[in-house]
């Protein structure tokens, strides 16, 4: 009686581990869904939800926020669609470098925060180039940090990283507003108006080299930034990009460098575009604004093989270009693969933010770009 006794213990002990792994499987799938799904149920996904924006506050509190010495003196409800020197060069310098500052500014009645990564050989004398890093939906700067490797990029350039922070929709989840989650609804231009504003009152940036990209719902509002920030920011580039914003509405005042990055396995923001979300298909995304550089209308392939097909479009207007890189196999996650370059004449393997940097240091802006006749509020 007491051997059947335990052995019915032990069955009992059994079915409970493996209803915990189950449980716990459950519970990685539905995390896992919450970071590679645009649009997430409030009603199936609520506790989860919680779970993970309790984690990412934990995380976010025990990093101490800066906030900047020096105040711009532009106008907070001007988008600034110009460059404007760096009144920061030659001013005490008060954040870290080689390290990854959390700034606070307030914009409008709101805060919002990002980082600040300064290169170990960051000086406030001399003028940086800046790359602006926007994550995805339902992500944070910290992750895009860590997974694009662009400090390395930074350290070994001198380059300024600047990872935004977007806001959060109904379910609690940041993103940007592209139009695609509508309860996002945050001027997030004027946001990076403001915040180039105020990073160029404390540092030294070249305005002729600011850049921005994105990975996902990040990618999305590069775009838009494209059409609305286009004499401010230099060359932009996408990962992934969910591209909502239309080319009719498009106030792009030149020919822009633009890169477009994109898997073909891609279920979350498919290759072939989603028609039912008016998302433009990657490759038609990358020749529409070819055919708006006035480009040749057929692109060059520099790179075809069973990984990856490089697409270029040249002789754009103004010096600018298109590049679009179709990664074969590829999901909805920043590329796995690596990319050939060559480096003085030998040809090297390279991470995606390295060849996002090359596209970018070779598009600057350029010097004599025509300034806005006026500044709108938008």
């Amino acid at each position: 009686m007491r051997r059947i006794k335990e052995n019915f213990i032990k069955l009992q002990q059994q079915d409970r581990r493996k209803n915990i792994i189950i449980l716990t499987l459950l519970i990685c799938i539905l995390l896992i869904s919450l970071f590679f799904l645009p649009d997430i149920s409030p009603l199936f996904r609520q506790n989860t939800i919680s779970v993970i924006k309790s984690i990412q506050k934990n995380i976010h509190n025990t990093i101490p926020v800066t906030h900047f010495k020096n105040k711009s003196n532009k106008n907070e409800t001007i988008v600034i669609d110009k460059p404007i020197q760096s009144t920061g060069c030659n001013t005490p310098l008060t954040l870290k470098t080689k390290s990854s500052n959390y700034v606070q500014i307030t914009d409008g009645k709101e805060g919002r925060k990002f980082i600040i990564y300064l290169p170990a050989g960051y000086k406030n004398n001399t003028q940086h180039p800046l790359i602006m890093a926007f994550h995805g939906y339902a992500s944070d700067a910290f992750s895009l940090e860590k997974f694009t490797h662009f400090d390395d990029i930074a350290n070994n350039n001198n380059v300024i990283l600047i990872y935004p922070e977007g806001t959060t929709s109904l379910v609690k989840l940041q993103g940007w507003n592209t139009g695609l989650h509508p309860t996002i609804t945050s001027n997030d231009v004027l946001f990076v108006s403001n915040m180039l504003n105020e990073i160029q009152s404390n540092l030294c940036v070249n305005p002729h080299q600011i850049y921005a990209t994105g990975f996902s719902n990040g990618g999305g509002f590069v775009a838009k930034l494209a059409c609305q920030l286009s004499n401010r920011v230099a060359a932009f580039s996408s990962v992934s990009g969910s591209y909502v914003t239309a080319f009719k509405t498009c106030r792009a005042l030149r020919s822009l460098p633009i890169m477009e990055i994109h898997g073909t396995k891609d279920t979350t923001v498919p290759y072939v575009g989603l028609e039912a979300k008016n998302e433009f298909a990657a490759f038609t995304w990358a020749n529409r604004w070819a055919a708006r550089d006035k480009c040749k209308p057929k692109p060059i392939i520099t790179v075809e093989n069973k990984k990856l097909n490089e697409y270029q479009w040249t002789n754009c207007d103004g010096n600018s270009s298109v590049v679009h890189y179709k990664i074969i196999g590829e999901g909805h996650s920043w590329p796995h693969i690596a990319f050939n370059e060559r480096i003085n004449n030998t040809i090297h393997q390279v991470n995606a933010a390295h060849i996002i940097w090359d596209f970018f240091s070779h598009h600057p802006l350029p010097k004599n770009v025509v300034e806005s006749p006026d500044t709108k509020s938008i």
